[in-house]
C-alpha cells in the first residue's frame, strides 16, 4: 500500500490511510449483506468460489487504478469480497468434515495464517522486478485463474451447500 500512495497513485499519508481503511469498510459492509441474506443462499460453494473470482478482478482493478477513488473502490471490492470468500469458506469446512475430523482439518487451514508473510514475499519480489503494479495484477490474474479453474474442476464444491 505504501508503494502504490507514494509512487503509483502519488498521495500522502493521509491518502495511505484512506486506502488501508477501504478493505475494511467492505468487510463490514460485505458481513451486514451476507448477515441479511444468508437465509436466501443455499449454494454456499458457487458463492465463494464468485467471491474468490471476484476478489481477484478486484485485485487486477486495484493494480491499474490511477487515481485515489477507484484504488479506493476497487480496495472496498477485494475487501467485500474475501469476507465473503472467508465466511464462506468456514461454515462449508464446519458443515462438510466430519466432527472427528474437525479438529485436524482447522489446524491445517489455520496454517494459512502462518504463510501469509510468504505470499507478501512474493508478492515484494514481483514488485522489485516488475513494479507493484504488474505483481498485483499477475497476483489477482492468479487468484481469479483459480477461482475458475475450481468452478469448473470440482463440481462437489461448487455445488456445496450449507
Amino acid at each position: 500500500m505504501p508503494v502504490f500512495a507514494k509512487d503509483v497513485l502519488h498521495q500522502g499519508p493521509g491518502s495511505l490511510g484512506l486506502m488501508l481503511a477501504a478493505p475494511g469498510v467492505g468487510a463490514v459492509l460485505f458481513t451486514v449483506l451476507l448477515a441479511s441474506f444468508t437465509h436466501l443462499v443455499h449454494r454456499k460453494g458457487i458463492v465463494m468460489l464468485c467471491a474468490m473470482g471476484m476478489m481477484g478482478v478486484f485485485l487486477v482493478l486495484f493494480s491499474r487504478s490511477d487515481n485515489l477513488l477507484m484504488a479506493m473502490l476497487a480496495l472496498v471490492g477485494v475487501g467485500g469480497c474475501q469476507i465473503l470468500y472467508n465466511a464462506n469458506n468456514m461454515t462449508l469446512l464446519q458443515l462438510l468434515v466430519p466432527d472427528e475430523l474437525l479438529g485436524r482439518v482447522m489446524g491445517v487451514y489455520m496454517i494459512n495464517q502462518g504463510l501469509s508473510p510468504v505470499g507478501a514475499l512474493f508478492a515484494g519480489i514481483g514488485a522489485h522486478y516488475w513494479g507493484a503494479p504488474n505483481a498485483i495484477a499477475i497476483m489477482g490474474g492468479l487468484v481469479t485463474v483459480m477461482a475458475v479453474l475450481q468452478t469448473i474442476f470440482n463440481p462437489e464444491l461448487r455445488e456445496a451447500r450449507g
